[in-house]
């Protein structure tokens, strides 16, 4: 699978399909924003009829006036040579009066070296954020569908089959990030030596996950026959009731008297489900290391060499008179220890920390504050455990570049795995110091042999 020839088309859908399934888990945010179109359109239409009429009627050919003279001036401007040829590179800051040009060169040098490590922590960052985003949008979507009634939100008609729908979807999205989040922590190889409680909570939420999905389905799929129905009905339907005959018996049993798509709630699920889906997807594409590897920068050979290493297979390095380029690559994307540290605590505590910032509100709503201000502790020290206990964890790993990469890399890594990363980087350095110590043989040779 490392070393099969892929074809051009399967990597294109994988580079174009990861912006796609980002639009796709913001599609709820997107429709709320979309929402706010109209008033913004009615607002600027609110600005321009206070505009007089006249000047509305002379502005395209006032606009057309003042291009021609502009596109001359452009065109035909004399060539008159400055005294001082200002860098165009320091201009601005010539401008806002810094002469130091020198300093802010070794800033940009400082920036492009840095740019690699920020990159990885960007992507490992995003990696370890999924799991929250998750757990906020599928604990929002429950508690959204179980609230209690208001006036536009009903436990009755449409408005039941919406709330049925929305909360098997949120608790099926929840489940989910469980499941990802047991199996990550107990991997399938160490799950029969692990205690009877563990294996009877993961089998539990697979069950309830199991059930959360068939309700989904089954609501995701009335949804599609209602469409169905409804736009077979709107298009060339002419007889009495509708082509497929759902709408109907669906709406007799549930006591609904409007349409199923009169309100928005209909379509707020469905775009719930299109960032389901996408969440799902988005998933199980970064739980492969060699993606996580080819989006910080990797080609495609060296983040399959990479992903052998760290399964603990040993790999024969080609030699080259430079530097090896794997260990080069190691050392040059590894964050920083503090930033490893921070994004590993953040995904194994994901789920707690998703939780959190849904259900805080509501809590500080209720609680006084000194109970606030209580909680606030408890969730500091939380924290601080949390970061602690991954510090004191990996900190033997902290000290190599190769480590840090492979402690950010889904999945866990071996001691003999762990070999193989650390004779990478030393034969790096010995390779650099042979090579070193070859020159200032040969510059010694050869000052010899002229005298």
């Amino acid at each position: 699978d490392f070393f099969r020839k892929k074809s051009f088309a399967s990597c294109a859908i994988l580079w174009c399909s990861l912006p796609f399934l980002v639009l796709g888990m913001a599609a709820p945010n997107l429709f709320a924003m979309a929402r706010l179109v109209p008033i913004m359109l009615g607002c600027l239409r609110a600005v321009v009829g206070r505009i007089p009429t006249a000047y509305l009627k002379s502005a395209p050919a006032a606009i057309l006036v003042l291009t021609g003279p502009g596109l001359a001036l452009y065109f035909f401007r004399p060539s008159i040579p400055w005294k001082r040829r200002v860098r165009s590179k320091h201009f601005l800051l010539s401008i806002l009066g810094h002469n130091d040009t020198g300093h802010w060169e070794r800033i940009q040098k400082r920036f492009e070296e840095a740019w690699p490590q920020l990159v990885t922590t960007f992507v490992f960052l995003l990696h370890g954020l999924l799991p929250v985003f998750s757990t906020m949008s599928s604990l929002s979507v429950v508690l959204g569908a179980l609230s209690p009634a208001v006036e536009s939100y009903s436990w009755h008609g449409w408005d039941l089959l919406n709330r049925v729908a929305c909360a098997s979807l949120g608790l099926y999205s929840l489940f989910s990030v469980m499941v990802h989040q047991l199996q990550r922590e107990y991997p399938e190889d160490e799950l029969p030596t692990a205690s009877i409680a563990v294996r009877a909570l993961i089998r539990g939420v697979l069950v309830l996950r199991a059930a959360a999905r068939a309700c989904c389905f089954l609501a995701a799929w009335l949804y599609l026959l209602l469409i169905l129905d409804c736009l077979i009905d709107c298009v060339w339907w002419q007889e009495q009731g509708t082509p497929l005959g759902i709408l109907g018996p669906l709406g007799w049993i549930l006591s609904a008297d409007s349409h199923p798509f009169a309100n928005e709630k209909s379509v707020i699920f469905c775009m719930n489900l299109i960032s389901v889906i996408s969440q799902q997807r988005l998933v199980e594409l970064l739980a492969r290391r060699e993606v996580l590897l080819r989006l910080i920068g990797a080609e495609r050979v060296m983040a399959s060499t990479i992903c052998l290493l760290l399964k603990g297979v040993a790999v024969a390095c080609t030699p080259s008179k430079s530097a090896n380029p794997i260990a080069e690559f190691l050392v040059q994307v590894a964050p920083p220890p503090a930033c490893c540290v921070a994004i590993v605590a953040l995904r194994d505590h994901a789920m707690p920390l998703g939780v959190a910032v849904v259900v805080i509100p509501w809590i500080t709503g209720l609680l006084g504050s000194a109970s606030c201000l209580l909680v606030g502790l408890l969730g500091g020290a939380y924290a601080a455990h949390a970061v602690l206990s991954v510090w004191y964890l990996y900190r033997a790993d902290l000290d190599s570049a190769a480590l840090r990469l492979a402690m950010l890399v889904p999945g866990g890594v071996s001691s003999q795995a762990k070999g193989l990363l650390r004779g990478v980087l030393a034969g790096a350095h010995r390779r650099a110091v042979r090579m070193m110590a070859m020159g200032i043989l040969q510059r010694a040779f050869r000052w010899l042999t002229q005298r």
